[in-house]
């Protein structure tokens, strides 16, 4: 079985080879292949499917950010579909996603016509607004309060 995709991310350099050596001896116990000319070493930062890769954390491409923020107000239920895909791919930077996505879902119900409405747009501005701010994943800092939404399903 070989590695698609696969960063190893370290707080300093000196602890870097380490790290990356672990990452090795697990490949190799799972009998996992990696591709040397894919492989980069010793990168600072970078793309990487689509999120860029830096010391300070990872964070959303900006040309995806960009492609959520210039789009206009949607008018069918295509539209929204192709947003519902790009908001999932990077849920993990939005903070309460679900809540503020929550306008929409209605429209994405069977047999329901579909009005984008001034609660819709309200909801579509506060993701932008949301996005414009550049959020940034980064771990846990000891000391801060750490925020977890939890999401139940009736």
């Amino acid at each position: 079985m070989s590695v698609d995709d696969l960063v190893v991310k370290t707080n300093d350099r000196e602890n870097h080879p380490h790290e990356l050596r672990k990452v090795f001896e697990k490949s190799r116990t799972h009998q996992l292949k990696m591709n040397p000319l894919k492989c980069s070493l010793g990168v600072t930062s970078g793309k990487f499917l689509g999120f860029v890769v830096r010391k300070e954390g990872i964070e959303i491409d900006t040309d995806k950010v960009k492609a959520i923020i210039q789009m206009p107000h949607l008018r069918n239920l295509r539209e929204l579909r192709g947003l519902d895909g790009r908001l999932t791919y990077i849920r993990l930077f939005i903070s309460n996603l679900l809540g503020r996505y929550q306008s929409f879902t209605r429209l994405l119900k069977k047999d329901t016509p579909f009005i984008w409405d001034q609660t819709c747009q309200n909801a579509f501005e506060s993701i932008k607004q949301y996005l414009i701010r550049s959020p940034v994943l980064i771990a846990p800092v000891q000391g801060r309060p750490l925020i977890l939404y939890k999401v139940a399903f009736e």
